[in-house]
């Protein structure tokens, strides 16, 4: 509903695929999000039915691509590749971690991502499958279609990046080289080129932007050596949750992990980093005897390389395992098949049923989990009763729906800087004031590293005064938000709310200097939109002085033509007041 509202109508085709949604503007996932609310603007089903195709495509490659695998590695198993192909395909199809990426609809990106990296990894392992007849056109070609698919897949979500690095684990593990000596010397070339390309890269990033790594822990709760020990420990929660997928060890909202401090605190940090290179060396030695359950090793590390190292992001998301869990799935069954070969086809089927029947009512649970908003938060509260944002949503979901008392109790247990926020926004709903004593308690309150949730809680609190629907004494919101906007923990996107905000209330205290400075620090914070400049002119008018106001119009204005802001109503409205108090200026006043 916001990309229609605020993209579709607004925006041209061209400025949607040149977006600033990630790193490289992800044009393509973009692209279906443009057609959905071109086509089917106000039919939000239609936004959710399309993530679900895309991921029954997904789970077509993905068996396909299992079956190539196995086909590639008879000496793996002792039943049919395509049995066992089409079972990993229907598993990772069926699981309920799926859930959360499939339906929540802006992780199409993720879905995208994965649906290239599948068809380029079916399209490599195809042509070099028949190892004898892997000539050297055939492996071009495959190489060929594997870089085009690469560069979908990274046009989707930055993830499509690591498809070469997953084909070049496969192609280690299964195929060795193996095809003629022009194949054999193409394929050393290409991922030669690929590993020098890579290291050069990140060469020159790290010696052009050299906070490219450290910059974003700025404004994260958490420093990049904290983030690095909990990792760890978050990928065998991945782990537990492909592979015993009960509804309580999952949830949409991880925020509550634990941090990880030191290699020993908690406990499970170095137990977790014991077992991670554990897992790695046992892939590393069985990779002759058991290499599909190498490549499944392979292809979970890598693939939760970008998004589970690194890179300021937040520490947790089941989303990350939506292709990652492919390699799970295709590990187990290679080990599962070479264990049940010579087992009978009663017992082999009957597991396998079970098994798929199993997933598809954990998967039916999860889905009436998603059906609405209540049945949503309840679960993830239920799951992540520490969880900020569960708790949060819970409550907004109570007040929503007409029930303030149920969603002031949801927060009673909590006592967060953002769960009091929540409950004097709630109590300001309910009774029309909040007295200053309120303001005074939160203010007495440790606020450390802001979040959203704590910046939301502000802003809505002090939208209420804006539109006059409860009784805020100003001075204090004033004091209050001022002091939150000066924490430098606090994300540009989150001051520049906080100095909006604070910026209209020193305006409603008659404080034009201190209004004046906040939308200059707001603008400072986005300089890519017009509006603390408009509000500026807004209120220099209002105090009488149209010819600052005609200033800040006029560098609003340039700033709306050039990124298309959409407010170009608004500045000719201003515009035109200004001129009309223009010509009620005196004779002898300057203008």
């Amino acid at each position: 509903r916001f990309f229609h509202q605020q993209v579709g109508h607004s925006l041209s085709l061209r400025e949607v695929l040149m977006s600033n949604s990630g790193p490289l503007g992800r044009p393509v996932s973009m692209f279906t999000f443009w057609l959905n609310s071109v086509l089917t603007p106000d039919n939000l089903a239609a936004w959710k039915l399309t993530n679900i195709l895309i991921h029954v495509l997904c789970g077509l490659l993905a068996g396909l691509l299992a079956m190539e695998l196995f086909a590639a590695a008879p000496s793996d198993h002792g039943i049919e590749p395509r049995y066992l192909g089409a079972f990993v395909g229907i598993v990772w199809l069926l699981h309920p971690l799926q859930v959360s990426t499939v339906l929540y609809t802006v992780q199409r990106m993720t879905e995208l991502a994965t649906l290239f990296s599948f068809a380029g990894l079916y399209a490599f392992v195809l042509s070099r499958r028949a190892q004898t007849h892997a000539t050297l056109g055939r492996t071009l070609l495959g190489l060929t279609i594997m870089s085009l698919a690469a560069i979908l897949a990274s046009l989707s979500k930055e993830n499509g990046l690591l498809l070469p690095f997953l084909a070049l684990a496969i192609e280690v593990l299964l195929f060795h080289g193996a095809g003629t000596t022009d194949a054999a010397r193409a394929i050393k070339y290409y991922f030669g080129g690929l590993c020098a390309l890579t290291l050069t890269g990140i060469l020159l990033l790290l010696a052009l932007r050299p906070q490219f790594i450290s910059g974003g822990y700025a404004f994260r709760d958490f420093t990049l050596g904290q983030r690095l020990l909990s990792e760890p420990r978050i990928l065998f929660d991945y782990l537990s949750m492909l592979l015993w997928p009960t509804p309580d060890r999952m949830g949409f909202f991880h925020d509550d992990v634990m941090l990880s401090t030191s290699i020993i605190h908690p406990l499970t940090t170095l137990l977790s980093l014991l077992g991670l290179i554990t897992l790695a060396a046992s892939a590393w030695i069985a990779r002759k005897r058991f290499p599909l359950y190498a490549a499944g090793v392979a292809i979970f590390l890598i693939g939760q390389s970008m998004e589970s190292s690194f890179v300021a992001l937040q520490l947790m998301f089941e989303h990350r395992n939506y292709l990652p869990g492919f390699g799970v799935f295709l590990g187990i069954t290679a080990l599962g098949g070479r264990l049940l070969e010579r087992r009978s086809q009663l017992l082999q089927g009957g597991l396998a049923a079970a098994i798929l029947v199993s997933l598809t009512l954990l998967l039916a649970v999860r889905v009436m989990y998603w059906s609405s908003d209540l049945t949503l938060y309840t679960a993830a509260v239920r799951a992540h009763p520490k969880s900020d944002a569960a708790v949060a949503g819970l409550a907004q979901t109570y007040l929503d729906s007409g029930k303030p008392d149920a969603a002031l109790q949801v927060l009673a247990a909590h006592k967060s800087f953002g769960a009091q926020l929540q409950r004097a926004y709630i109590e300001c709903r309910m009774h029309g004031n909040l007295p200053a004593t309120r303001f005074a308690s939160l203010l007495n309150m440790p606020m450390g590293h802001l979040g959203s949730y704590p910046v939301t809680g502000l802003a809505m609190l002090g939208g209420l005064g804006i539109k006059k629907q409860c009784q805020l004494p100003d001075a204090a919101y004033s004091r209050l938000i001022d002091r939150a906007a000066e924490i430098d923990t606090t994300g540009p996107s989150l001051r520049y709310m906080l100095y909006i905000y604070s910026g209209y209330y020193h305006q409603r205290l008659n404080q034009l200097p201190q209004a004046i400075i906040a939308m200059q620090n707001a603008h400072r914070m986005s300089p890519n939109t017009p509006v603390p400049l408009i509000l500026s002119a807004r209120w220099y008018l209002q105090a009488g002085d149209p010819i600052r106001a005609t200033n800040q119009l006029e560098q609003a204005s340039s700033i709306d033509r050039k990124y298309h802001a959409g407010f170009a109503h608004d500045i000719a409205e201003l515009q035109a007041q200004i001129a009309a108090a223009g010509n009620k200026l005196p004779a002898n006043r300057p203008r």
